[in-house]
């Protein structure tokens, strides 16, 4: 039987393995200089901490018992899929290594694979989902996933999985989810062709607002403005998007960010109304021969009534996940914000990128049309929400 079995006076290892560890050749010299060096690489089919097996190139299978042997597993195994290089001392007999001394064992990612299916199944809340490849259902543990969902995820769309490891039949416990991708658009106003109303009209900036260079949160920021800001709009979308002219190049803005009304005009400020009601004069002259002219106060009734608009919140809003929730129909996440209030959002139709897989603890940053009232959020429209900072 064919083990792949390879004689060598140094072996050179991937990575940044040579300095954790000394060389084949190194031990050997180190315990005898006419010990024989072999080493060995296949895919892990299974590792409990104690007995490894890996399966080589020509299919056949090596396992060993490799308790107290120094393993650079890179922090994330040894695991299911991942390539397995052993470098041992002795000769084996046949397929058994126990006689041999393993000096140590590097373990590397497999390379990466992609399939692609239609959802059939989405449990977020189990970190689960399901898809047909054309021939069988496959579910996937998508937990330690990134989420690129370009419009919200939902049954039927065509999915993109990336992940190492390997695939048997229907069992896929041990292919590792890296990546799961959704391009498919969802909601109505996507699908529809957006129309663009041709105007000039100066605008000005409602709220601290981005700046982007296509018409869709996906799209680069190219600069963010402070409330107040003077602007020209050369165009309003049909999906809510504002054309702007800014530094000579077409730039977009959410619509609900601009106002045609000149702040310096027209103030936001708090006003009172007050409503005066004053005894008139008579309208007939005294029939006395003396006529004395007195001034009477007025009688004077006011109402005051104090119009304070509340405080509102404006899109972006930075936060920590402490719920992500996704089923056949919606999607929604909670998040704490740094004075510690909850906002529940529906982001059924947001552009999802999360880098970190377990979304309950990730910071991210809420982008939005509308404005939060009283914590209220059901009035907004939210555009994207991605990770911050990757853990």
């Amino acid at each position: 039987m064919n083990k792949k079995l390879k004689g060598t006076l140094a072996v050179i290892l991937a990575l940044a393995v040579a300095f954790a560890f000394a060389s084949c050749s190194g031990e050997q010299k180190e315990d005898s200089d006419e010990a024989v060096t072999y080493e060995v690489t296949g895919d892990v089919l299974e590792a409990d901490g104690k007995t490894m097996t890996i399966e080589l190139d020509d299919d056949s299978t090596l396992t060993f018992n490799y308790e107290g042997v120094p393993v650079h597993d890179m922090g994330s195994g040894p695991e299911y899929g991942q390539i397995a290089t052993v470098c041992y001392e002795g000769e084996p007999e046949g397929d058994d290594l126990s006689k041999c001394k393993l000096s140590y064992i590097v373990i590397q990612m497999g390379k990466e694979k992609k399939i692609n299916g239609k959802l059939t199944a989405l449990n977020d809340k189990a970190s689960t989902l399901t898809i047909n490849d054309g021939e069988k259902d496959l579910t996937f543990d998508v937990s330690k996933a990134e989420r690129h969902y370009k419009d919200g995820i939902r049954i039927g769309n065509q999915i993109v999985i990336d992940y190492y490891g390997r695939i048997n039949g229907t069992d896929t416990t041990y292919a590792h989810v890296t990546a799961v991708i959704d391009n498919d658009l969802n909601s109505e106003k996507h699908k529809e062709t957006v129309t663009v109303k041709m105007v000039t009209q100066t605008v000005w900036t409602k709220e601290v607002v981005n700046v982007r260079a296509g018409s869709s949160t996906a799209t680069e920021v190219v600069a963010t403005l402070k409330k107040g800001t003077k602007l020209t709009r050369t165009g309003i979308l049909s999906d809510g998007w504002s054309r702007i002219e800014y530094k000579g190049k077409d730039r977009y803005i959410f619509s609900d960010a601009l106002t045609t009304k000149d702040p310096d005009k027209h103030p936001t400020t708090t006003t009172t109304a007050t409503t005066t009601t004053t005894t008139a004069k008579p309208t007939t002259e005294p029939t006395t021969s003396t006529v004395t002219e007195t001034t009477a106060e007025p009688t004077t009734e006011t109402t005051t009534q104090t119009s304070t608009a509340p405080a509102g919140i404006t899109s972006p809003l930075k936060g920590i996940i402490t719920e992500f929730t996704a089923d056949e129909q919606t999607t929604k996440i909670t998040i704490k914000a740094d004075d510690d209030t909850l906002f529940r959002f529906d982001v059924t139709n947001a552009n999802i990128h999360l880098l970190d897989g377990h979304t309950v603890g990730a910071e991210v940053l809420v982008e939005f049309e509308g404005t939060i009232i009283d914590g209220d959020t059901s009035k907004v429209d939210v555009k994207s929400v991605s990770t911050l900072v990757k853990n």
